[in-house]
């Protein structure tokens, strides 16, 4: 039998690991805005169609670190 779920203890742990996140990605430069040289370019030209699904390469051109990108 499993110990019960405290969720206090599990925010905790969130909070901790998000701290130690923020702590980590201070050390480098970020840059908070857009500009003209940073390019997010779509390979339409190299698309596949899986099933229903349309795939293609995508690719970053910056002057600035890329850590993540999220398309919806």
């Amino acid at each position: 039998m499993l110990p019960p779920k405290n969720e206090n203890q599990d925010s905790l742990k969130l909070l901790n690991q998000k701290d130690e996140l923020s702590s980590f990605l201070s050390q480098f430069p970020v840059a908070f805005s857009i500009d003209t040289l940073d390019t997010v370019v779509f390979n339409l030209t190299n698309a596949t169609i899986v099933g229903n699904m349309l795939e293609f390469p995508v690719t970053f051109h910056s002057d600035d670190y890329v850590y993540s990108m999220d398309f919806h």
